[in-house]
């Protein structure tokens, strides 16, 4: 499997994040798997090689969401590695253990991180891709953080504001088409689409389940992008009809 680059926005996001001090080496970590009788995968050995120990927080989101004070307002984040903490005074027999590792349906999958919030753990499976519990959440870690990276350039802006629209129709692509915003194909995978500009910015996810869930998030600059929004806003409320009570 060939690892797949960041944008310079994507690359920018993960340098500023905090790495706490995980076992990060190529051949320690295939030799910690091996030792506990697991298989090694490249996809893994890159993960723990690129992202172990990443960690990263932003401003807790909400049905509508308007950019606190300094100080103020809860926090979300996650965190990546599927090794627990190397450090010298940590519990020996602990150091060096892979967090869990369970085959489904044939399918390897590791332990590889957390969410704050939802306390719900992160896993990755041998082929790359990405879940939140059992549910999938990215193709890939990297398209994830090129999410990620988007979501934030927005949240530490001064006047940001979010809003959730909602859920959609799985099925429902014909409403895309009228979106009067550039997308941004970085971005873009089975779970993630985004379309927007450094004012504003829209975001369908997808929960992979038995029966996907859709949902959309706007993000806007005030008051530079406030009537775009509002726009924008209207556009899919008669197009897209979101709700919070699709059956």
């Amino acid at each position: 499997m060939s690892v797949q680059s960041l944008s310079a926005r994507a690359a920018a996001f993960v340098s500023a994040c905090e790495f706490f001090p995980y076992v990060r080496d190529r051949k320690k970590v295939a030799d910690i798997l091996g030792g506990q009788t697991l298989p090694v995968f490249e996809s893994i050995l890159d993960f723990q090689e690129r992202f172990g120990g990443f960690h990263y927080e932003h401003p807790k989101l909400g049905f509508h969401y308007e950019h606190p004070k300094l100080g103020e307002g809860w926090s979300d984040g996650c965190g990546f590695t599927i090794l627990d903490i190397d450090e010298p005074d940590y519990d020996p027999d602990r150091r060096y253990c892979v967090r869990e590792a369970v085959k489904i349906d044939e399918i390897w999958h590791f332990d590889c991180g957390w969410r704050e919030e939802s306390q719900l753990a992160l896993f990755l499976d041998e082929r790359g891709v990405l879940y939140q519990h059992d549910v999938v959440i990215a193709s890939s870690v990297e398209k994830w953080i090129e999410s990620a990276a988007l979501e934030s350039q927005m949240l530490f802006q001064s006047g940001c504001a979010h809003r959730q629209l909602g859920q959609v129709s799985a099925d429902n692509t014909k409403f895309e088409s009228g979106i009067e915003l550039p997308p941004i194909p970085e971005a873009w995978d089975v779970c993630n689409r985004w379309w927007g500009t450094e004012t504003i910015r829209l975001h369908r996810g997808r929960y992979i389940t038995q029966h996907p869930i859709d949902f959309l998030d706007l993000y806007w600059i005030r008051p530079e992008a406030e009537a775009e929004a509002e726009r924008l806003r209207e556009y899919l409320a008669t197009t897209a009809r979101p709700s919070f009570f699709l059956p």
